[in-house]
């Protein structure tokens, strides 16, 4: 069952405290105000960036998952095989690693990881998170149930600062031969103002669109024959709708620190490292 925790506004439990009577609107907007400072997403991460330290491990899957939200208190959601589902994790699965000091996030990244080389899924294993705060984990092919919609702004990626190779040249010989006084024929010669043509802005949209499909889960995409992902340009922004985990590589996660993400390429693909909160 979810724990649902209940927090009163730092104004609301002062004011009870000195014995003061709040009006009913201002407790309310300070409860409105605290509420859009928390995203359960964020709640989660955070739980998991909890250290924790583990000897060797030989225990089956679903206790060493047991074990990650005991010690956490974070909200997962695990897809497991079972009588509606062939593809997912196998609860007997006997995991046998060395882990040492972590955090219930890096040892869930570590677990995918083994598992993607141990079950040979049909499709790898991923994380994600939910709208409603738990972190998700299992197959892409079940993951991709649940996908959402953002619209992206490209407006900066596609102005293009103005090029002129065209520059007019200087002629010396026509400055000598005017001689002095007034009215001789200009030395400057030859081009114009005008910038040369460049590629229209849906041209370089395009490119755009083809630069996320071909490095970011490109076996996920509608027009390179997958089943999840689909992109579509409107004047100035990008409307994707994908999965979590792919909007992840696209962007990362507007609710977490920017200096805990990182975007690589490896082998050609996209992948942005969500790392832990670690505490000075």
């Amino acid at each position: 069952m979810k724990r649902t925790t209940s927090r009163l506004p730092a104004l609301a439990l002062a004011a009870a405290a000195l014995g003061i009577a709040l009006p009913a609107s201002s407790v309310l907007a300070q409860s409105v105000r605290t509420a859009r400072q928390t995203d359960p997403r964020r709640d989660t991460l955070m739980r998991l960036s909890e250290p924790m330290t583990i000897g060797e491990l030989d225990n089956r899957f679903e206790d060493v998952i047991e074990l990650i939200r005991t010690r956490t208190g974070a909200d997962m959601d695990v897809m497991y095989i079972d009588d509606r589902n062939d593809e997912g994790f196998d609860p007997e699965w006997i995991v046998d690693m060395t882990v040492g000091e972590t955090t219930g996030l890096e040892l869930l990244e570590r677990l995918i990881t083994r598992a993607n080389s141990d079950l040979q899924p049909i499709t790898e294993f991923e994380w994600q998170m939910t709208e409603y705060g738990a972190i998700q984990i299992g197959p892409k092919q079940r993951l991709n149930a649940t996908r959402r919609t953002v619209v992206y702004d490209i407006h900066d990626l596609l102005f293009e600062i103005p090029y002129f190779d065209n520059a007019p040249e200087f002629d010396l010989n026509t400055v000598l031969q005017s001689g002095s006084g007034g009215g001789g024929q200009s030395p400057f010669g030859g081009g114009n103002n005008q910038a040369d043509d460049r590629e229209d802005r849906a041209t370089r949209a395009q490119q755009i669109i083809d630069l996320i499909q071909n490095t970011v889960e490109p076996d996920e995409w509608i027009d390179l024959g997958g089943s999840s992902a689909s992109i579509t340009y409107l004047p100035e922004n990008l409307i994707v709708t994908a999965p979590d985990y792919v909007h992840r590589q696209i962007s990362g996660y507007g609710y977490w620190p920017k200096r805990l993400q990182n975007a690589r390429l490896i082998d050609g693909r996209r992948e942005m490292d969500v790392r832990p909160y670690r505490r000075p």
